[in-house]
C-alpha cells in the first residue's frame, strides 16, 4: 500500500504522531508499506531511520502551506477551507521530482501522489488525516482509504469556542465550509476510519451512505511493573503537545487553579507538565511556583509519567480519542480526569479513573488520592489492566486491518 500523511511518525511523541507510528508498526508486519509525506520541515536523519524497520521505502516531501495575506484572502472567496485548498493545488508545473523546490505556496502533494503511483501497483492508499484528502479526489488510484480520526467539523466547534474574537469570523466561515465539504470528501473514499463511536457518529451523521469504521488510540502492552521508587511524591502530572490549545487551557488549569489548595495541605506539591511546545502563557504560569516543571520536548514520556503520583488531565475542551489516557493507564498512574478527557473511551468510574469537573471537585478527587497510597495503587493497576484488555497497539491494529482488507477488495477509485 502506498500510505500519505502531513505527519512525520518518528519520533512517536504527539498523539496524531504516536498513533500512525504505532498503527504504521503493526501494519506492517502484515503489508508492505511505503510512506509519502509532506511534513512542514525536513525532519532528522535519525527520525528517517527510525521509520526503516517499518516501510519498504520512504519519500519525504516537506510542505508547509503559505498562510499570506494574499492567500488568506483567496480562500476567504473559494468554497473551500485554507487548509484543504492548500493542499489541494495542482504543483505539476512547479513540482520538481526528488527535490522540494518547488514554487513557494504550490503544493506539491498531488504531484507526487500521482507520480508515485505510477512506480508501482498498489492494492490500497491510505490517507492519514483529513487535510490531504482534498489532494486525492479526481486521480486514479486504487481503492482509498482515509482516517480523519476526529469529525473536523467538530474539531472547529471547539476552536471556535476559544479562538480570539480577531479570529472568529474566519473559522466561523470554515466550520461552514467544513459541515458542507466533509461528508462530501469523505463520500470520495471507500471507507472512513474515526477515533472513537462519538467521531464516527457524529460523520454517519452527515453522511449515512459512508462506510465509517473506528481505530482507537492505545499504548503498547505493559509488559513490566512500575517501579515504585521513581515515583515523586507529592506530585501532579499532565502530558500532550500544547500547540493545541485545549491542552494549553488545561495546563494553565492545572497548575492556576487546581494545584494551590492542594499546596496549601502538601506545600512541596510537584507539578509536572511533559510535553511539545510549551506556550509563553504556561512559561509564565510555571514561574510563579518552583514546584511546576514544564518539561518541553522529551525523549520518553513514560519515563515523566512515572515520577507523578496522580495523573491530573483537567481539560474542557477538544474532541477525538484523549492519548494522555492510554497513556497515563501505561504508566499505572491513578487517574483523575473530566468528563471531556474521558469522551468515547471505555472504563468504569471509581474502578479505572476518578471523574470529576469543577475545580472542586478535581482538587477533592487528587487529594482523596494523595492521602491515600493503596487506592492510587489499584486505580493505577486498574489502569494497567484496561491496555491489556483493550487499549493495546496490536489488538487495536485489528480494527485498521480489518478495514484495509474491506477496501482492497474494491475496484480502482476515480471519483
Amino acid at each position: 500500500m502506498l500510505c500519505v500523511s502531513t505527519l512525520m511518525p518518528y519520533p512517536p511523541v504527539g498523539g496524531g504522531e504516536s498513533k500512525f507510528f504505532h498503527l504504521l508498526r503493526e501494519a506492517s508486519r502484515f503489508h508492505e508499506v511505503d510512506l509519502l509525506l509532506f511534513p512542514p520541515a525536513e525532519p532528522r536523519r535519525e527520525d528517517i531511520e527510525g521509520l526503516r524497520p517499518h516501510a519498504r521505502s520512504i519519500r519525504i516531501e516537506p510542505y508547509k502551506p503559505r498562510a499570506g495575506i494574499r492567500d488568506k484572502l483567496r480562500s476567504l472567496i473559494s468554497p473551500y477551507p485554507f487548509s484543504i485548498v492548500a493542499y489541494r493545488e495542482p504543483s505539476e508545473a512547479s513540482y520538481a521530482p526528488g527535490t522540494p523546490s518547488y514554487a513557494p505556496g504550490k503544493s506539491p502533494v498531488r504531484g507526487a501522489v500521482k507520480r508515485a503511483l505510477s512506480l508501482d501497483r498498489y492494492d490500497l492508499l491510505h490517507v492519514e488525516g483529513c487535510f490531504l484528502g482534498g489532494a486525492i479526489v479526481g486521480l486514479r488510484t486504487p481503492p482509498r482509504l482515509i482516517l480523519p480520526h476526529d469529525a473536523i467539523y467538530r474539531n472547529y466547534m471547539e476552536n471556535l469556542k476559544l479562538a480570539p474574537w480577531r479570529r472568529k469570523p474566519t473559522l466561523a466561515l470554515d466550520l461552514l465550509k467544513f459541515r458542507r465539504l466533509e461528508p462530501r470528501l469523505y463520500g470520495y473514499y471507500d471507507a472512513v476510519g474515526m477515533c472513537t463511536t462519538v467521531e464516527a457518529r457524529a460523520v454517519k451523521k452527515l453522511n449515512p451512505a459512508l462506510h465509517v469504521g473506528v481505530v482507537s488510540n492505545g499504548a503498547d502492552p505493559c509488559t513490566s511493573a512500575p517501579d515504585p521508587q521513581v515515583e515523586e511524591f507529592p506530585s501532579l502530572v499532565f502530558s500532550g503537545s500544547f500547540d493545541y490549545p485545549p491542552n494549553e487551557l488545561a495546563a494553565l488549569r492545572l497548575m492556576g487553579r487546581i494545584a494551590p489548595p492542594l499546596r496549601r495541605r502538601w506545600p512541596k506539591l510537584t507539578v509536572f507538565i511533559v510535553g511539545n511546545r510549551p506556550t509563553r502563557r504556561m512559561e509564565r504560569a510555571a514561574a510563579r511556583n518552583p514546584g511546576n516543571i514544564i518539561t518541553g520536548r522529551v525523549e520518553s514520556v513514560p519515563e515523566w509519567l512515572a515520577r507523578g503520583s496522580v495523573y491530573c488531565s483537567p481539560l474542557s475542551y477538544g474532541v477525538g480519542f484523549k492519548n494522555k489516557v492510554p497513556e497515563a493507564w501505561a504508566a499505572a498512574r491513578p487517574l483523575v480526569a473530566t468528563p471531556k478527557t474521558m469522551e468515547g473511551i471505555e472504563f468504569i468510574p471509581g474502578r479505572d479513573a476518578l471523574v470529576a469537573e469543577t475545580d472542586a471537585d478535581l482538587v477533592r478527587a487528587c487529594a482523596m488520592l494523595l492521602d491515600d497510597a493503596d487506592r492510587r495503587r489499584k486505580i493505577g493497576e486498574s489502569g494497567r489492566k484496561r491496555i491489556d484488555e483493550r487499549y493495546n497497539w496490536p489488538l487495536l491494529a485489528k480494527d485498521l486491518l480489518e478495514l484495509y482488507d474491506y477496501v482492497a477488495a474494491k475496484p480502482a477509485n476515480t471519483r
